[in-house]
């Protein structure tokens, strides 16, 4: 593999670091990360804050996609980020609130079953950032 780094991609490696952090996190102390969602969906509207934060991954990883080794596919996750910024906003905040709910009460191992799918798609991204296109 050819590495090459690209100022032009460091978003998307901070974007796999950021993803790798939680990851861990959610792996080494489930119920901490857990107790963290609850508390941070709980206190005021944070909905504009989830859409966001997916639509701006969502847009940067389109944006990109054309200067990573894998275009099709660092797009197709950019529009897949878009998509689920918009599912939340159809879904409303009760039924987010009951997806959130639910989470929560899921066992650990759920969550640590999550960390190791985060550990992928961050190697994917820190892949498609740092490889030369």
């Amino acid at each position: 593999m050819d590495i090459e780094f690209d100022f032009e991609r460091l978003g998307i490696v901070l974007l796999a670091l950021w993803l790798s952090g939680l990851a861990v996190w959610a792996g080494a102390r489930p119920r901490a990360m857990m107790s963290w969602l609850e508390e941070f969906w709980s206190s005021g509207d944070r909905l504009g804050w989830v859409v966001g934060i997916r639509a701006a991954i969502g847009a940067y990883l389109l944006w990109i996609a054309d200067a990573t080794p894998l275009p099709l596919a660092v797009g197709g996750v950019g529009l897949f980020f878009l998509f689920a910024a918009a599912a939340v906003v159809l879904m409303g905040r009760e039924r987010v609130d009951r997806w959130v709910a639910w989470w929560v009460a899921s066992p650990t191992l759920a969550a640590r079953g999550i960390a190791v799918a985060w550990i992928a798609f961050a190697s994917f991204l820190a892949y498609a950032g740092l490889a030369h296109a």
